[in-house]
């Protein structure tokens, strides 16, 4: 085994325990480096316990089986009100007035520069 070594920084010849190098002055074993190095100590795990069975709660409500469920009319779709539609309308309309509001700002921004 040899006494010298490398430089990391100058590719100079150093001694093995040179902390810096004597060509270049670069800190060839920082300390910061040591902390680094060593490897975390080792954790065992715990042994994880099997979970217990659940316990199955009564329910809160039932319906009683003599009843029949009721029926769903499907003959007619839900019926709105007109003045529903109305507002929908005027909405989208208002949006629509709203975006070209802002689409002739920024086309007069881009041809006029204002």
């Amino acid at each position: 085994m040899t006494n010298t070594t490398v430089c990391a920084y100058c590719a100079s010849v150093i001694p093995t325990g040179a902390k810096t190098c004597p060509m270049c002055g670069a800190d060839n074993k920082p300390d910061y480096l040591e902390e680094i190095v060593a490897p975390p100590p080792v954790v065992k795990p715990t042994p994880v316990q099997p979970l217990e069975p659940a316990t199955v709660a009564e329910p809160v409500w039932e319906m009683p089986a003599s009843e029949p469920l009721p029926a769903l009319d499907r003959s007619a779709p839900p019926s709105a009100s007109p003045a529903r539609y109305i507002w929908i309308l005027v909405g989208v309309v208002a949006v629509v007035l709203v975006c070209l509001c802002v689409a002739a700002v920024l086309i007069a921004n881009l041809v006029f520069g204002v």
